[in-house]
């Protein structure tokens, strides 16, 4: 009996210890299959509509990176692949494709959209499905308690205000600087934290005055302005006609003042066409330290003009057309996404999103040095901009000439 007993048990272990590794055995496929799955970025880029040069070279950006990456072995041995989305910079359109994109693709990162509006229309969508969302916007609104899984990869409203005044006061030695805004949200949120600064600083504002997008006719916001006496016009408009209107009413009124904008530095070719190059004779663009350069630095010597040589050669259809800041803006994307997913072993949100308040400053990219936090996911900071001459002429590398050199 004693035996049989023994017997039994030992029959029941062999069969026990046969099923588990029969059950390890078809285990093993599908562990390795996950390990091999290709990492997802869907692309929720304007490929049509009014955003579509900003979306081709967004799109081309990342797909050069993504061949370079890939033919390097990918992220931990896993391929990096697009799963295409087009928001037709239309911010519904937008949202639709964000859901198909978490929900249907099951993507495990999201790039774009580009623009502020459409950024704040599809965030809730990454944030339910808990997938980080990389884009260019700068909107107040996108904070971490909006989206904690959103990082964008320019500046927020504060910053862009801060270097502002820092360019006017510091650089350009500005004593009496005004405000002539249009009534966009982002232009509003720049002039709230303008007027902080200033209140901070304990300096003075001398002049505000606001006019409506695609205004035909600045006259009556001018001649308000120059009754006030600034030595400096602080402009911020999302649009590059609006910024060529104001240089160019500034003109027909006969009033020789400086004007400070972020739009006639991105925006330059559509300002030009309104203004004619004469008007830019005292414009001071802002933008970003890495698309610019002193008379000293040797052409084509830069990481930013080295990028567009790379990416025009890879799209040669592009040249001349490329929205190169947007597409520099994207290969950065692709730079955090590879640091963050080898940091953590992951491509779970949260672990992404607390390396990324932690550690992406540590991560190479060429625009400039980002910083994240709890309480900010807007990563460029205000010591990324710098003032420039003539935004209207760039070298033949793509750069603008720094103020100040």
């Amino acid at each position: 009996m004693c035996r049989t007993s023994r017997l039994g048990r030992a029959q029941a272990a062999i069969r026990f210890i046969s099923i588990s590794a029969f059950a390890a055995t078809i285990g093993l496929p599908a562990v390795a299959q996950t390990a091999n799955e290709p990492i997802k970025i869907g692309t929720l880029f304007s490929m049509t509509g009014f955003g579509a040069v900003v979306g081709a070279s967004s799109m081309t950006a990342l797909n050069m990176s993504l061949k370079d990456l890939n033919d390097a072995g990918g992220i931990m041995g896993r391929k990096v692949v697009v799963v295409s989305g087009d928001d037709q910079s239309d911010a519904t359109i937008a949202v639709g494709e964000a859901k198909r994109l978490a929900f249907r693709e099951k993507v495990d990162f999201v790039f774009g959209p580009a623009f502020g509006s459409l950024a704040i229309a599809t965030v809730p969508v990454t944030t339910e499905a808990k997938i980080v969302q990389f884009t260019t916007a700068g909107a107040a609104e996108l904070t971490p308690a909006f989206g904690p899984y959103h990082f964008s990869n320019f500046s927020g409203v504060r910053a862009q205000a801060e270097a502002m005044i820092d360019i006017a006061t510091r650089d350009l030695g500005s004593k009496a600087p005004a405000l002539l805004t249009d009534t966009s949200a982002n232009s509003k949120g720049v002039v709230v934290e303008v007027k902080n600064v200033l209140a901070q600083r304990g300096l003075k504002l001398f002049g505000e005055q606001a006019f409506e997008p695609r205004t035909p006719d600045m006259t009556p916001q001018i001649l308000s302005l120059r009754a006030a006496k600034p030595d400096i016009i602080l402009s911020v408009s999302g649009s590059g006609e609006d910024a060529g209107l104001i240089l160019k009413t500034l003109k027909d009124v006969g009033w020789d003042v400086r004007v400070e904008s972020i739009a006639l530095a991105f925006l330059s070719t559509a300002a030009l066409k309104v203004a004619g190059p004469e008007a830019f004779e005292k414009a001071i663009g802002v933008t970003f330290k890495a698309l610019t350069y002193c008379p000293s630095d040797a052409l084509g010597a830069s990481d930013f003009a080295r990028f567009v040589t790379r990416i025009e050669t890879f799209a040669p259809e592009l040249k001349g057309k490329l929205a190169a800041p947007n597409a520099l803006f994207t290969a950065d994307q692709v730079s955090m996404v590879k640091a963050a997913v080898e940091a953590t072993k992951s491509t779970d949100a949260a672990k992404i999103s607390a390396w990324l308040e932690q550690s992406v400053g540590s991560v190479p990219t060429i625009m400039g040095k980002m910083q994240a936090s709890k309480t900010e996911h807007i990563m460029l900071s205000s010591g990324s901009f710098v003032g420039v001459v003539r935004p209207d002429q760039k070298r033949a590398d793509g750069l603008l000439q720094r103020a100040g050199c």
